[in-house]
């Protein structure tokens, strides 16, 4: 009965007679424990005569209160059936609700100072604040998205993602608390300073390849020092400034570790070794980790001990149909889309479209010009009458066309994780071959063909093209792609959990 649990009981056996029971100072870093019918209830910020009927629970003015600790324990309060009414000042304010900013509106009308907690490994009370004219202590609750091209998206998975969480905060009135890092050398003039009302900020680097070091380290440097109170971060390039920035600022770091990056076969020893090296840092360093796919989770939590959050994508694609004449697509093909990587397979899907018995057209959208690899390819392909090779296309619109002509969808991707491509392509109600592997396995749910050779690709076009398969596979496809993978759920999802 001593120490922070014995506090909690005697607190409790106490407001049996009490009418208010003030919480004055202190943190979350408490643990107040109260049993209730056999079940433990750890208590950080709560008062601990929460579970007494008729007993009005403060937090006072001297507590420091970090804002999404507050949020995550009333919820699972909530979850567990507790009825949780909280005073601020003597202000009822009920609860938490989805926006973080409801929370602070409520802090300013009582005059109640509040702390954005900063910390360390044993997570004492290190507030982070600054002034508003002298009057009260308040917190920022801007939040930065860093790890992409930028807006609009132009490039992949991760763009669309950013893309995709401001449209959702824009529905929901809270797109000008986002602020989307960009590449000033990727993004065509003019750049617009601005996105359905999130905030653009380029840096003069390139978001990818070596130089996405440096520019994901800026951009949460940026971040921390303009004030934001979290950061989305997509990728781990940046993950060696993780150690500085937990230690400097109380900007909370949630990052998604991406696909296993330093396993794909594009690049050398070295990369690999800086790659896997960011990737320990962050899951070390991080408040928060996301990964898009149960394999990718099973690797963190066997390779790190901790439990991700598992987000994937949304299959929606809410575009129109923009006119494609200037492709000379033919009638009904086989469509492959993906960039000009080693990983990606396009070699081989070429290869089993232009040899043997295959009759399926195949039209293949890639940023052919773009690598060393894609100019390859094309130089030796272009000339085939079966194959069409289209250079990459950013509107949604006019990718939509090119899908609505598809008979049967070629997914070669072997890295990344769930790849948003593979998830629209279900939703889109596609007979799919997928490359063989655990992450196209489990984001099909085994649905899907496979394929690991041009043979077996070959083997795989003929029986998607039967009308005794194929209609349905994509039938099977497109359910489990309305079940598992929708943007409300997804972007809901990524709101827990950066306080929005």
């Amino acid at each position: 009965l001593w120490g922070d649990e014995g506090k909690g009981k005697i607190i409790d056996l106490f407001a049996a007679e009490a009418d208010w029971v003030v919480r004055y100072a202190g943190g979350h870093n408490a643990g107040h424990t109260l049993v209730r019918d056999g079940e433990r209830l750890v208590l950080h910020l709560v008062p601990s005569a929460i579970l007494r009927p008729g007993v009005r629970n403060v937090i006072g003015n001297g507590v420091v209160v970090d804002p999404f600790h507050l949020r995550s324990e009333v919820l699972g309060l909530r979850e567990r059936g507790v009825d949780v009414q909280l005073y601020l000042e003597g202000a009822p304010v009920g609860g938490i609700p989805d926006q973080e900013r409801w929370i602070l509106d409520r802090f300013d009308k009582a005059n109640v100072p509040v702390f954005f907690l900063g910390g360390t490994k044993k997570n004492p009370i290190k507030p982070r604040y600054r002034f508003d004219h002298s009057k009260y202590i308040i917190i920022d609750d801007k939040v930065a998205i860093i790890g992409t091209v930028g807006l609009p998206a132009r490039y992949g998975g991760f763009e669309t993602l950013a893309g995709e969480l401001v449209r959702a905060a824009a529905q929901r009135g809270f797109a000008h608390r986002l602020t989307v890092w960009c590449s000033a050398p990727q993004t065509p003039a003019p750049r617009p300073t601005e996105h359905l009302g999130a905030a653009l900020r380029y840096l003069p680097l390139r978001a990818n390849g070596v130089q996405s070091i440096p520019y994901d380290v800026l951009s949460l440097l940026q971040a921390a020092q303009s004030g934001h109170g979290a950061a989305l971060v997509l990728g781990v390039s940046g993950a060696v400034a993780l150690p500085l920035i937990r230690r400097l600022s109380g900007m909370r770091i949630i990052t998604h570790l991406d696909g296993l990056e330093w396993q794909r076969p594009k690049w050398g020893g070295l990369a690999r070794a800086v790659l896997h090296r960011s990737e320990r840092l962050a899951a070390r360093w991080s408040h928060e980790i996301v990964a898009d796919n149960p394999e990718i989770a099973t690797h963190i939590r066997q390779s790190y001990g901790r439990d991700p959050a598992q987000i994937a994508y949304g299959h929606e694609n809410a575009a129109p149909i923009a006119p494609v004449e200037d492709l000379n697509l033919p009638v009904r093909y086989g469509l492959a889309i993906a960039r000009a990587e080693p990983e990606n397979n396009l070699a081989l899907i070429l290869d089993a479209f232009s040899k043997g018995n295959v009759q399926l057209p195949l039209v293949a959208v890639s940023n052919w010009q773009a690598t060393d690899h894609g100019r390859t390819l094309k130089a030796h392909h272009a000339h085939h009458p079966h194959l069409h090779l289209i250079e990459a296309e950013y509107d949604p619109a006019r990718l939509n066309a090119i899908r609505q002509g598809a008979a049967i969808y070629l997914h070669g991707h072997s890295a990344g994780g769930t790849n948003p491509i593979l998830v629209r392509m279900m939703g889109a109600g596609l007979p799919i071959a997928a490359w063989d592997c655990g992450f196209n396995r489990a984001t099909t749910h085994g649905r899907a063909a496979y394929f690991d050779s041009v043979e077996s690709l070959q083997s795989v076009v003929v029986r998607l093209c039967d009308p005794a398969h194929g209609p349905l596979m994509a039938t099977d496809l497109r359910t489990i792609a309305e079940q598992h993978y929708r943007w409300e759920d997804v972007t809901a999802a990524y709101f827990r959990l950066l306080g929005l």
